[in-house]
């Protein structure tokens, strides 16, 4: 599925990136694809776009495939995560509140 219908199909925002909203199960298939094709074209000394291309998508099909065989769940059926970006908001603000908790309180004498 290109870029767009995947944008479309699980309603994420234009100009925001998938990850973004992908839990650890589709982020590990990402990278796993990400690395596997790599592999493949250094093993097999691919060479050219469209080979490339071809190589990536072999490899993309066996990950997907795999991911239905053992989950029952292909990756566009995955629900989407927490917004990285409000991930990072929390965490912010979490991390201001133990500053805060830590703070040494002064003792008047």
């Amino acid at each position: 599925m290109n870029l767009s219908r995947l944008r479309q199909r699980k309603a994420i925002p234009e100009r925001r990136s998938p990850l973004d909203f992908m839990g650890k199960a589709e982020l590990a298939a990402n990278l796993f694809r990400i690395t596997q094709t790599e592999e493949k074209m250094r093993a097999e000394n691919v060479r050219g776009q469209g080979n490339a291309e071809r190589a990536a998508e072999t490899v993309g099909r066996k990950v997907r495939e795999t991911m239905i065989e053992l989950s029952g769940t292909p990756p566009e059926h995955l629900p989407l995560s927490e917004d990285i970006k409000e991930v990072k908001r929390s965490l912010k603000s979490t991390h201001k509140d133990f500053k805060k908790l830590d703070k040494p309180k002064n003792k008047a004498r």
